[in-house]
């Protein structure tokens, strides 16, 4: 298993692995935020403006997360001007992604464990990402991973948004 910063060449891998979950978070949870907002256009552009760190197996890519100094452009004012208190520099997290062949293996632990130490060794002070509220189990998850919830805000008619913070 190693954690290493995607290249050209994995952006299929990534799109498909965006995809699946796209398609599992619709299937298993109701959820059709990444299915509308994820394109492969929007993937290729991720990775040539934010740093996104792949983990790979035996087989290849299994998952991946990006990393922004610069807070997403889709936040509303009001998450902008709560982001003003938290403690910067502040490391944004986005696109945490498992192949849904490999969920609950622990490879998401490993991507944010590895995020974590990479934050604290680059002397960010805060982590900081959002997630839809109503995935209890995500939200669950990253409380167990010592996150905070930070603010709260909407989009659309009825997509509650975490935005979540841990202190590094």
């Amino acid at each position: 298993m190693e954690v290493t910063i995607a290249n050209l060449q994995d952006i299929d891998r990534i799109w498909e692995i965006i995809s699946a979950n796209a398609q599992w978070l619709l299937n298993y949870k109701g959820l059709s935020h990444w299915s509308s907002y994820y394109t492969k256009d929007l993937i290729v552009e991720v990775c040539k403006t934010k740093t996104v760190f792949v983990l790979k197996n035996e087989h290849g890519v299994v998952g991946l997360i990006a990393i922004s100094d610069h807070m997403p452009d889709y936040y509303t004012e009001p998450s902008k001007e709560a982001l003003t208190k938290l403690i910067p520099p502040v490391l944004f997290l986005s696109m945490l992604a498992v192949d849904p062949a490999y969920h609950r293996h622990g490879f998401a632990n490993i991507l944010l464990d590895f995020i974590e130490k990479y934050a604290k060794d680059n002397k960010y002070k805060t982590v900081c990402l959002d997630c839809r509220a109503e995935d209890t189990s995500l939200v669950a998850w990253y409380l167990r991973k010592q996150f905070g919830i930070h603010n709260t805000f909407v989009e659309g008619e009825d997509e509650t948004y975490l935005m979540m913070q841990k202190m590094i």
